[in-house]
Protein backbone atom coordinates (compact mmCIF):
# COMPACT_ATOMS: atom_id res chain seq x y z
CA UNK A 1 0.00 0.00 0.00
CA UNK A 2 1.27 3.66 -0.79
CA UNK A 3 1.99 6.11 1.89
CA UNK A 4 1.40 9.76 1.89
CA UNK A 5 4.76 11.16 0.77
CA UNK A 6 4.52 13.95 3.48
CA UNK A 7 4.95 10.81 5.59
CA UNK A 8 8.39 9.71 4.00
CA UNK A 9 11.64 11.46 5.89
CA UNK A 10 13.85 9.51 3.60
CA UNK A 11 14.89 10.82 0.91
CA UNK A 12 15.66 14.54 1.75
CA UNK A 13 17.08 14.27 -2.09
CA UNK A 14 16.46 12.34 -5.02
CA UNK A 15 18.26 12.64 -7.99
CA UNK A 16 17.18 11.28 -11.76
CA UNK A 17 20.14 10.54 -14.27
CA UNK A 18 19.63 10.66 -17.46
CA UNK A 19 21.82 10.54 -20.78
CA UNK A 20 19.82 11.55 -23.82
CA UNK A 21 18.39 14.26 -25.74
CA UNK A 22 15.32 12.90 -26.54
CA UNK A 23 12.19 11.96 -25.09
CA UNK A 24 10.72 8.85 -24.92
CA UNK A 25 8.21 7.11 -22.77
CA UNK A 26 10.79 6.43 -20.29
CA UNK A 27 11.96 9.78 -20.07
CA UNK A 28 8.53 11.22 -19.73
CA UNK A 29 7.95 9.42 -16.63
CA UNK A 30 11.00 10.29 -15.10
CA UNK A 31 10.54 13.87 -15.82
CA UNK A 32 6.98 13.68 -14.02
CA UNK A 33 7.88 12.16 -11.42
CA UNK A 34 10.81 14.94 -10.57
CA UNK A 35 7.75 17.55 -10.85
CA UNK A 36 5.36 15.28 -9.04
CA UNK A 37 8.37 15.13 -6.29
CA UNK A 38 8.14 18.80 -6.04
CA UNK A 39 5.12 18.36 -3.72
CA UNK A 40 6.58 15.93 -1.56
CA UNK A 41 9.11 16.73 1.47
CA UNK A 42 11.55 15.05 -1.07
CA UNK A 43 13.92 17.45 -3.00
CA UNK A 44 14.11 16.22 -6.95
CA UNK A 45 17.56 16.97 -9.00
CA UNK A 46 17.24 15.93 -12.20
CA UNK A 47 20.98 15.33 -13.77
CA UNK A 48 21.40 14.96 -17.51
CA UNK A 49 24.92 13.54 -18.67
CA UNK A 50 23.65 15.45 -21.88
CA UNK A 51 23.31 19.11 -22.84
CA UNK A 52 19.77 19.33 -22.97
CA UNK A 53 16.29 17.71 -22.82
CA UNK A 54 13.04 18.71 -24.18
CA UNK A 55 10.28 19.94 -21.02
CA UNK A 56 13.12 21.74 -19.38
CA UNK A 57 11.08 24.67 -19.30
CA UNK A 58 8.24 22.32 -17.15
CA UNK A 59 11.31 21.23 -14.72
CA UNK A 60 12.16 24.66 -14.53
CA UNK A 61 8.38 26.52 -13.83
CA UNK A 62 8.08 23.41 -11.40
CA UNK A 63 11.37 24.34 -9.58
CA UNK A 64 13.17 20.97 -9.95
CA UNK A 65 16.77 21.27 -9.26
CA UNK A 66 18.65 20.98 -13.02
CA UNK A 67 22.36 19.79 -13.71
CA UNK A 68 22.49 19.11 -16.95
CA UNK A 69 25.65 18.96 -19.85
CA UNK A 70 27.53 16.65 -16.92
CA UNK A 71 29.60 14.62 -19.85
CA UNK A 72 28.14 15.69 -23.59
CA UNK A 73 30.76 13.52 -25.56
CA UNK A 74 29.27 9.72 -25.18
CA UNK A 75 33.32 8.63 -25.02
CA UNK A 76 34.29 11.33 -22.56
CA UNK A 77 36.75 9.36 -20.76
CA UNK A 78 36.20 11.99 -17.63
CA UNK A 79 32.50 11.03 -17.65
CA UNK A 80 32.60 9.32 -14.39
CA UNK A 81 34.26 11.92 -12.66
CA UNK A 82 32.09 14.88 -13.89
CA UNK A 83 29.47 12.49 -12.62
CA UNK A 84 31.26 11.86 -9.16
CA UNK A 85 31.55 16.00 -9.03
CA UNK A 86 27.99 16.47 -9.55
CA UNK A 87 26.64 13.99 -7.29
CA UNK A 88 28.89 15.46 -4.13
CA UNK A 89 27.21 18.92 -5.41
CA UNK A 90 23.68 17.57 -4.85
CA UNK A 91 24.41 14.96 -2.46
CA UNK A 92 21.39 12.70 -2.96
CA UNK A 93 19.97 9.91 -1.10
CA UNK A 94 18.87 8.31 -4.14
CA UNK A 95 20.11 7.81 -7.67
CA UNK A 96 17.51 6.54 -9.89
CA UNK A 97 19.39 5.57 -13.12
CA UNK A 98 17.58 5.83 -16.20
CA UNK A 99 18.18 2.19 -18.66
CA UNK A 100 20.15 4.29 -21.66
CA UNK A 101 23.58 2.37 -21.04
CA UNK A 102 25.85 5.25 -21.03
CA UNK A 103 23.73 6.49 -18.25
CA UNK A 104 23.79 3.05 -16.45
CA UNK A 105 27.51 2.16 -16.76
CA UNK A 106 28.56 6.21 -15.78
CA UNK A 107 25.93 6.04 -13.14
CA UNK A 108 26.82 2.73 -11.37
CA UNK A 109 30.22 3.63 -11.29
CA UNK A 110 30.00 7.28 -9.88
CA UNK A 111 27.45 6.22 -7.80
CA UNK A 112 29.52 3.87 -6.33
CA UNK A 113 32.22 5.55 -5.10
CA UNK A 114 30.53 9.13 -4.37
CA UNK A 115 28.71 6.70 -1.39
CA UNK A 116 24.79 7.15 -2.47
CA UNK A 117 22.94 5.36 0.13
CA UNK A 118 20.66 3.86 -2.58
CA UNK A 119 20.71 3.72 -6.42
CA UNK A 120 18.38 2.13 -8.46
CA UNK A 121 17.78 1.81 -12.32
CA UNK A 122 14.90 2.55 -13.76
CA UNK A 123 13.42 0.79 -17.00
CA UNK A 124 10.91 0.94 -19.57
CA UNK A 125 12.58 -1.14 -22.16
CA UNK A 126 12.20 -4.17 -24.04
CA UNK A 127 14.41 -4.44 -26.70
CA UNK A 128 17.69 -2.31 -27.09
CA UNK A 129 21.60 -3.44 -26.42
CA UNK A 130 21.10 -3.09 -22.70
CA UNK A 131 20.96 -5.48 -21.07
CA UNK A 132 24.64 -7.30 -20.44
CA UNK A 133 24.92 -3.57 -18.69
CA UNK A 134 21.84 -4.16 -16.94
CA UNK A 135 22.38 -7.85 -16.10
CA UNK A 136 25.96 -6.64 -13.95
CA UNK A 137 23.85 -3.48 -12.72
CA UNK A 138 21.35 -5.62 -10.93
CA UNK A 139 24.37 -6.84 -9.04
CA UNK A 140 26.29 -3.80 -8.04
CA UNK A 141 23.43 -1.51 -7.49
CA UNK A 142 20.25 -1.89 -5.34
CA UNK A 143 17.89 -3.05 -8.04
CA UNK A 144 16.20 -2.68 -10.78
CA UNK A 145 12.82 -0.97 -10.90
CA UNK A 146 10.78 -2.31 -13.73
CA UNK A 147 7.53 -0.65 -14.88
CA UNK A 148 4.94 -3.49 -14.32
CA UNK A 149 4.41 -6.74 -12.99
CA UNK A 150 4.59 -8.02 -16.71
CA UNK A 151 7.55 -6.26 -17.76
CA UNK A 152 9.27 -7.13 -14.75
CA UNK A 153 8.38 -10.85 -15.42
CA UNK A 154 9.46 -10.34 -19.08
CA UNK A 155 12.67 -8.69 -17.93
CA UNK A 156 13.57 -12.19 -15.75
CA UNK A 157 12.24 -14.62 -18.25
CA UNK A 158 13.85 -13.14 -21.73
CA UNK A 159 16.58 -11.15 -20.25
CA UNK A 160 17.86 -13.30 -17.55
CA UNK A 161 17.62 -10.91 -14.92
CA UNK A 162 17.56 -12.12 -11.23
CA UNK A 163 14.23 -11.98 -10.15
CA UNK A 164 15.47 -11.26 -6.44
CA UNK A 165 17.17 -8.34 -7.80
CA UNK A 166 13.91 -6.72 -10.08
CA UNK A 167 11.08 -4.99 -8.26
CA UNK A 168 8.38 -3.09 -10.31
CA UNK A 169 6.23 -0.11 -9.83
CA UNK A 170 3.67 1.62 -12.06
CA UNK A 171 4.78 4.81 -13.80
CA UNK A 172 2.13 7.61 -13.75
CA UNK A 173 1.69 11.11 -15.58
CA UNK A 174 0.45 14.18 -14.65
CA UNK A 175 -3.02 14.30 -15.06
CA UNK A 176 -3.63 17.56 -14.48
CA UNK A 177 -1.17 19.33 -16.26
CA UNK A 178 -3.42 17.37 -19.66
CA UNK A 179 -6.36 19.26 -18.28
CA UNK A 180 -8.22 23.04 -18.54
CA UNK A 181 -10.00 24.41 -15.90
CA UNK A 182 -13.57 22.97 -17.15
CA UNK A 183 -12.09 19.50 -16.73
CA UNK A 184 -10.88 17.02 -20.04
CA UNK A 185 -12.91 17.85 -23.24
CA UNK A 186 -12.86 15.43 -26.30
CA UNK A 187 -14.64 15.77 -29.94
CA UNK A 188 -17.17 13.57 -30.39
CA UNK A 189 -16.92 10.58 -32.73
CA UNK A 190 -18.92 11.34 -35.55
CA UNK A 191 -17.75 9.20 -38.55
CA UNK A 192 -18.96 11.02 -41.90
CA UNK A 193 -17.85 14.25 -40.52
CA UNK A 194 -14.17 14.14 -40.57
CA UNK A 195 -13.97 12.22 -37.21
CA UNK A 196 -10.22 12.24 -36.20
CA UNK A 197 -7.73 8.95 -35.35
CA UNK A 198 -4.84 9.21 -34.60
CA UNK A 199 -1.33 7.70 -33.36
CA UNK A 200 1.25 9.23 -30.44
CA UNK A 201 4.64 7.64 -31.49
CA UNK A 202 8.56 8.20 -32.59
CA UNK A 203 8.69 6.86 -35.84
CA UNK A 204 10.91 4.00 -35.00
CA UNK A 205 10.79 0.59 -36.32
CA UNK A 206 9.05 -1.23 -33.12
CA UNK A 207 6.30 0.97 -33.54
CA UNK A 208 4.92 -0.32 -36.31
CA UNK A 209 3.50 2.69 -38.26
CA UNK A 210 2.96 0.78 -41.75
CA UNK A 211 0.07 -0.90 -39.87
CA UNK A 212 -1.38 1.81 -38.51
CA UNK A 213 -1.85 3.81 -42.27
CA UNK A 214 -2.96 0.31 -43.78
CA UNK A 215 -5.24 -0.33 -41.08
CA UNK A 216 -6.15 4.26 -41.94
CA UNK A 217 -6.52 3.14 -45.70
CA UNK A 218 -9.47 0.27 -44.74
CA UNK A 219 -11.00 2.60 -42.35
CA UNK A 220 -11.04 5.33 -44.92
CA UNK A 221 -12.41 2.94 -47.38
CA UNK A 222 -15.51 2.45 -45.47
CA UNK A 223 -15.87 6.01 -43.32
CA UNK A 224 -14.15 8.20 -46.55
CA UNK A 225 -14.50 11.45 -44.42
CA UNK A 226 -11.97 10.21 -41.47
CA UNK A 227 -8.93 12.08 -40.84
CA UNK A 228 -5.70 10.67 -39.30
CA UNK A 229 -2.78 12.42 -37.44
CA UNK A 230 0.97 11.09 -37.04
CA UNK A 231 2.41 12.53 -33.59
CA UNK A 232 5.93 11.67 -33.48
CA UNK A 233 9.50 12.11 -35.59
CA UNK A 234 12.52 10.34 -36.87
CA UNK A 235 14.10 9.21 -39.31
CA UNK A 236 11.25 6.91 -41.11
CA UNK A 237 9.06 9.77 -41.53
CA UNK A 238 9.90 10.14 -45.42
CA UNK A 239 9.41 6.35 -45.66
CA UNK A 240 6.21 6.84 -44.29
CA UNK A 241 4.72 9.81 -46.11
CA UNK A 242 5.28 8.14 -48.82
CA UNK A 243 3.56 4.76 -47.77
CA UNK A 244 0.54 7.20 -47.31
CA UNK A 245 0.67 8.67 -50.24
CA UNK A 246 0.99 5.06 -52.04
CA UNK A 247 -2.44 4.08 -50.09
CA UNK A 248 -3.59 7.02 -51.32
CA UNK A 249 -3.95 8.57 -48.07
CA UNK A 250 -2.34 11.88 -48.95
CA UNK A 251 -5.23 14.10 -48.44
CA UNK A 252 -6.66 12.28 -45.21
CA UNK A 253 -3.49 11.97 -43.06
CA UNK A 254 -1.39 14.89 -41.35
CA UNK A 255 2.34 13.85 -40.28
CA UNK A 256 2.79 16.44 -37.08
CA UNK A 257 6.06 16.02 -36.15
CA UNK A 258 6.88 15.96 -32.69
CA UNK A 259 4.33 17.80 -30.15
CA UNK A 260 3.82 18.30 -26.48
CA UNK A 261 0.98 15.87 -25.67
CA UNK A 262 -1.36 17.76 -23.94
CA UNK A 263 -5.16 18.70 -24.02
CA UNK A 264 -5.17 20.88 -26.95
CA UNK A 265 -3.79 17.92 -28.71
CA UNK A 266 -5.68 15.07 -27.48
CA UNK A 267 -9.12 16.93 -27.60
CA UNK A 268 -9.09 16.62 -31.03
CA UNK A 269 -8.73 12.60 -31.65
CA UNK A 270 -11.86 10.57 -31.80
CA UNK A 271 -9.85 7.35 -31.30
CA UNK A 272 -6.14 7.00 -30.29
CA UNK A 273 -4.56 4.06 -32.27
CA UNK A 274 -1.30 2.31 -31.28
CA UNK A 275 0.16 -0.35 -33.62
CA UNK A 276 3.37 -1.18 -31.97
CA UNK A 277 5.30 -4.35 -32.25
CA UNK A 278 6.84 -4.09 -29.20
CA UNK A 279 5.81 -1.97 -26.10
CA UNK A 280 6.23 -1.37 -22.44
CA UNK A 281 3.88 0.51 -20.58
CA UNK A 282 3.09 3.38 -23.30
CA UNK A 283 2.46 6.86 -22.09
CA UNK A 284 0.32 7.72 -25.31
CA UNK A 285 -2.21 5.25 -23.67
CA UNK A 286 -2.22 6.97 -20.31
CA UNK A 287 -2.60 10.38 -21.64
CA UNK A 288 -5.67 9.59 -23.73
CA UNK A 289 -6.89 7.64 -20.74
CA UNK A 290 -6.95 10.63 -18.80
CA UNK A 291 -8.07 12.87 -21.60
CA UNK A 292 -11.06 10.43 -22.02
CA UNK A 293 -9.81 9.61 -25.32
CA UNK A 294 -10.85 5.65 -26.29
CA UNK A 295 -7.90 3.66 -27.07
CA UNK A 296 -7.18 1.04 -30.13
CA UNK A 297 -4.51 -0.85 -28.97
CA UNK A 298 -2.35 -3.68 -30.36
CA UNK A 299 -1.39 -6.65 -27.37
CA UNK A 300 1.93 -5.71 -26.60
CA UNK A 301 4.51 -5.34 -23.30
CA UNK A 302 2.00 -4.35 -19.99
CA UNK A 303 -0.71 -2.88 -22.42
CA UNK A 304 -3.04 -5.22 -20.37
CA UNK A 305 -2.22 -4.29 -17.07
CA UNK A 306 -2.83 -1.28 -17.87
CA UNK A 307 -6.41 -1.29 -19.28
CA UNK A 308 -6.76 -3.64 -16.05
CA UNK A 309 -10.81 -4.89 -16.19
CA UNK A 310 -11.68 -1.64 -17.54
CA UNK A 311 -13.08 -1.39 -21.09
CA UNK A 312 -11.35 1.52 -21.59
CA UNK A 313 -11.17 0.79 -25.52
CA UNK A 314 -10.56 -2.56 -27.58
CA UNK A 315 -6.69 -4.83 -27.91
CA UNK A 316 -6.07 -6.48 -30.92
CA UNK A 317 -3.36 -8.52 -32.03
CA UNK A 318 0.32 -6.61 -33.30
CA UNK A 319 1.03 -6.56 -37.04
CA UNK A 320 -2.96 -6.82 -38.10
CA UNK A 321 -4.09 -3.89 -40.58
CA UNK A 322 -7.30 -5.64 -40.34
CA UNK A 323 -8.12 -5.91 -36.70
CA UNK A 324 -6.49 -2.71 -36.10
CA UNK A 325 -9.47 -0.96 -38.70
CA UNK A 326 -12.03 -3.10 -37.76
CA UNK A 327 -11.24 -1.67 -33.50
CA UNK A 328 -10.67 1.87 -34.76
CA UNK A 329 -14.16 1.59 -36.64
CA UNK A 330 -15.74 -0.32 -34.16
CA UNK A 331 -15.48 2.92 -31.83
CA UNK A 332 -16.35 5.39 -34.78
CA UNK A 333 -19.58 3.83 -35.49
CA UNK A 334 -20.84 2.95 -32.04
CA UNK A 335 -21.49 6.10 -29.94
CA UNK A 336 -22.46 4.20 -26.66
CA UNK A 337 -19.00 2.03 -27.08
CA UNK A 338 -16.84 4.95 -27.38
CA UNK A 339 -18.88 7.07 -24.21
CA UNK A 340 -18.36 3.99 -22.38
CA UNK A 341 -14.75 3.59 -22.72
CA UNK A 342 -14.32 7.13 -22.64
CA UNK A 343 -15.34 7.02 -19.26
CA UNK A 344 -13.87 4.24 -18.21
CA UNK A 345 -10.73 5.84 -19.17
CA UNK A 346 -10.82 8.52 -17.06
CA UNK A 347 -11.49 6.34 -13.93
CA UNK A 348 -8.52 4.29 -14.79
CA UNK A 349 -6.36 7.16 -15.56
CA UNK A 350 -7.04 8.21 -11.87
CA UNK A 351 -4.75 5.66 -10.59
CA UNK A 352 -2.01 6.36 -12.57
CA UNK A 353 -0.88 9.77 -10.96
CA UNK A 354 2.32 11.24 -10.94
CA UNK A 355 1.74 11.35 -7.49
CA UNK A 356 1.44 7.88 -6.74
CA UNK A 357 3.87 6.72 -8.93
CA UNK A 358 6.21 9.39 -6.77
CA UNK A 359 4.70 7.92 -3.30
CA UNK A 360 5.10 4.25 -4.14
CA UNK A 361 8.59 5.19 -5.12
CA UNK A 362 9.33 7.17 -2.38
CA UNK A 363 7.86 4.31 -0.18
CA UNK A 364 10.38 1.64 -2.60
CA UNK A 365 13.15 3.56 -1.90
CA UNK A 366 12.87 3.91 1.98
CA UNK A 367 12.09 0.34 2.31
CA UNK A 368 15.65 -0.42 0.80
CA UNK A 369 17.42 2.20 2.85
CA UNK A 370 15.81 0.54 5.87
CA UNK A 371 16.28 -3.04 5.06
CA UNK A 372 20.03 -2.10 4.28
CA UNK A 373 20.62 -0.80 7.61
CA UNK A 374 20.82 -4.53 8.87
CA UNK A 375 22.71 -5.43 5.95
CA UNK A 376 22.96 -6.19 2.10
CA UNK A 377 19.57 -6.28 0.48
CA UNK A 378 19.41 -9.69 -1.09
CA UNK A 379 15.81 -9.99 -2.73
CA UNK A 380 14.40 -6.10 -3.48
CA UNK A 381 11.69 -7.83 -5.06
CA UNK A 382 9.76 -8.14 -1.97
CA UNK A 383 9.37 -4.32 -1.98
CA UNK A 384 7.23 -4.30 -5.19
CA UNK A 385 4.06 -2.76 -4.49
CA UNK A 386 2.34 -6.05 -5.35
CA UNK A 387 -1.12 -6.21 -5.53
CA UNK A 388 -1.44 -2.70 -5.33
CA UNK A 389 -2.29 -2.14 -9.07
CA UNK A 390 -5.46 0.67 -8.99
CA UNK A 391 -9.00 -0.48 -9.65
CA UNK A 392 -9.83 -2.96 -12.43
CA UNK A 393 -6.45 -4.87 -11.79
CA UNK A 394 -7.98 -7.91 -13.81
CA UNK A 395 -7.02 -8.50 -17.51
CA UNK A 396 -9.36 -8.05 -20.08
CA UNK A 397 -9.49 -8.19 -23.98
CA UNK A 398 -11.08 -4.69 -24.19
Amino acid sequence: MSIQAADVPFPRTFAILLASTAIGGAERYLVELAIAMRQSRTRPVMMNLKTTIPYVADLLRYGVDLQLGIAPSRWDPTAVFKLIKALRKARPDVLLINSNRQAMIVGGIASRLSGVPVTLVHTHDHIGPIYPAMRVLAGTTDGIVAAAAQHRAFLCAVHGLPPRRVAWVHPGINVGRLHSDSGPQRLEPRPGRGAIVGIVAALRPEKDHETFLRAAALVANELPDTRFLVVGDGTRRRHLEELALTLGLAPRVEFLGWQTVDLTLLKRLAVLALSSREETFPAAILEALAAGVPVVTTDVGAVRELFGSCHCGVIVPPGDPAALAKGIRAVLLDRRMAQEASAAGLRRAEYFSAARFCQDMLLLTRRIAEAKRMGPVADVSQFSPQGVVGPGSTSSDG
